[in-house]
């Protein structure tokens, strides 16, 4: 992109400091064609930045590099339907605390 500025900068000033004639009528010519590939490479440059100023989510998108490894993704842990719980589930204690949730489920219950 920074070349089709400088292509467009000499342009403009061979197009300004060329002598009449032949030369200055190709000096415009080419400015007026260095002008019109600068536009077409602007136009997508200036739609990707205003959609990435009304839609920041898809900065990420845009411009990951392919030689980037992809994130990991969480995988799920497969447990068999007759696994037993874990031992924090069957624990003394949660055994202990059912009458106590019942009692609470059965005051609740009558209200």
């Amino acid at each position: 992109m920074i070349w089709l500025w400088v292509n467009f900068l000499v342009a403009l000033v061979l197009a300004r400091e060329a002598p009449e004639g032949r030369l200055r009528r190709l000096a415009s010519a080419y400015r007026a064609v260095s002008a019109a590939v600068l536009l077409i490479a602007l136009v997508p440059f200036a739609v990707s930045q205003a959609r990435l100023a009304i839609y920041p989510q898809l900065d990420g998108a845009e411009y990951s590099t392919p030689e980037a490894p992809p994130a990991p993704v969480a995988t799920r842990l497969e447990v068999p339907a007759n696994a037993p719980p874990p031992a924090s589930v069957a624990s003394e204690e949660l055994k202990q605390g059912a009458p106590m949730m019942e009692q609470r489920w059965r005051r609740d219950s009558t209200r």
